[in-house]
């Protein structure tokens, strides 16, 4: 068996012990031996995640982050950071997704995340309320050259009326247009469900 399907498994194994997993994880990670490091990352990273939210270890999360910016080689460290990321906004952690999005970001400004990424950084912020990362998160999505889509201006379209800022949703629903995104049925109905 290889050393990422070991890890991998030593993981699942460890899911109810989360301090045992993590350990195990930065062992094998900064280890200097450790064959394939990047297959080894790429493979169990979202694995330890998972049992780092569960375990509720926010500390851990940041040093994980930490690990993979000094254990990896730039051209598997982006799409560890992107995993991370990913895994962060799908568990309703848009604090610490957002937070680590910015370093995946100023690390590679050239190579701007998919736009599948920023909405699913919206959808985060979104179900916690906010609004600031929901509308620094379309800015830096304009800054990147990111085309924006209809789902995301409904994204942005809900937020902003959901705190109240229905003038700054009429201009974002104004600007659907402008940006080449046809509004649909979603956009009409979350718009005119605040304004009517």
């Amino acid at each position: 068996m290889d050393q990422a399907a070991s890890l991998t498994k030593a993981l699942f194994k460890n899911t109810n012990n989360p301090k045992l997993a993590w350990h195990l994880f930065k062992r094998i990670l900064s280890s200097p031996t450790s064959s394939s490091s990047s297959d080894l990352c790429l493979r169990s990273l979202p694995i330890i995640t998972r049992i780092l939210i569960s375990a509720k270890m926010h500390p851990e999360i940041d040093s994980l982050h930490h690990l993979l910016l000094h254990s990896q080689p730039t051209e598997t460290l982006r799409p560890c950071l992107v995993s991370l990321v990913r895994i962060l906004a799908k568990s309703s952690l848009s604090d610490k997704a957002v937070s680590h999005f910015k370093s995946l970001r100023s690390r590679f400004p050239d190579d701007p995340p998919s736009v599948y990424l920023y909405n699913l950084l919206l959808e985060s912020a979104l179900r916690e309320s906010d609004v600031d990362y929901v509308l620094w998160l379309y800015k830096d999505m304009i800054v990147a050259g990111v085309k924006p889509q209809t789902y995301t201006f409904n994204l942005l379209i809900s937020s902003l009326c959901e705190c109240g800022r229905v003038e700054d949703a009429r201009q974002v629903f104004d600007k659907m247009r402008d940006k080449g995104c046809q509004p649909n049925e979603y956009s009409v109905w979350d718009f005119g469900s605040w304004v009517l």
